[in-house]
């Protein structure tokens, strides 16, 4: 079953888990978890929704402080609290996915996602936008 959230429940630091991303290369992958970077206010169909993607194939001795921010975790059942991370993991702002608002069978704003209600904080997304503006500006 594709995955379904009520895109009025989503905000600023949301972690959601996207079924077929493309990869940064531009191919299909396996799911994996964003970060939503923003929400459309007020919500409409249609709206975009920017996402920066979640990966844990980053070797912690060749993270590029200039693309790859460390999201919180903890080895355990259940990962950490807030985020849901049981491993290393980083945020890649190479690593973008957009969500579309669509009229849904299941909320009347509805987007291709699932959505545990999880989230990083505020500090944390400030960093991870900020990271996003400066690597845009090397391009």
């Amino acid at each position: 079953m594709p995955y379904k959230a009520d895109a009025t429940q989503l905000e600023p630091g949301s972690i959601i888990k996207v079924e077929s991303p493309s990869s940064s290369s531009g191919k299909p992958t396996y799911p994996h978890f964003f970060i939503v970077l923003a929400v459309p206010d007020p919500m409409r169909l249609g709206e975009l929704i920017p996402l920066v993607g979640i990966t844990s194939r980053i070797d912690p001795r060749s993270a590029d402080p200039a693309k790859h921010i460390a999201m919180k975790w903890l080895d355990r059942t259940g990962g950490d609290p807030e985020t849901g991370f049981d491993k290393r993991c980083y945020a890649c702002v190479d690593f973008t996915h957009i969500l579309t608002v669509y009229s849904g069978t299941s909320f009347e704003f509805e987007v291709a996602a699932e959505n545990k209600k999880k989230f990083i904080r505020a500090d944390k997304l400030q960093t991870v936008v900020a990271t996003i503006n400066a690597w845009g500006r090397r391009k």
